[in-house]
């Protein structure tokens, strides 16, 4: 169930570490509350993220398996998952 692909947490970082590579380190309390709140903001999405595609990968099995299908996260793909 779970031989799965989800760079969900490398992309999070990659953007996030990327910007404030650039921008510096800050030593400002403003600064250190934004950074935590980036991270509870990360992990809350990390963890929501993770269920959905859990429970998209549950309820909608692959009819043909292939690479695109290890790759893509399912959530995205399939219409077990109403938005409207």
């Amino acid at each position: 169930m779970f031989g799965f692909f989800f760079p969900l947490l490398f992309a999070e970082f990659l953007v996030f570490g990327t910007i404030f590579n650039y921008v510096g380190a800050f030593k400002t309390a403003v600064f250190n509350v934004l950074f935590w709140y980036a991270l509870a903001l990360e992990m809350g999405s990390l963890v929501t993220m993770y269920g959905i595609e859990y429970y998209a990968r549950a309820n909608a099995p692959v009819e043909r398996p292939s690479f695109r299908e290890w790759v893509v996260p399912r959530f995205l793909t399939c219409d077990c998952i109403d938005v409207s």
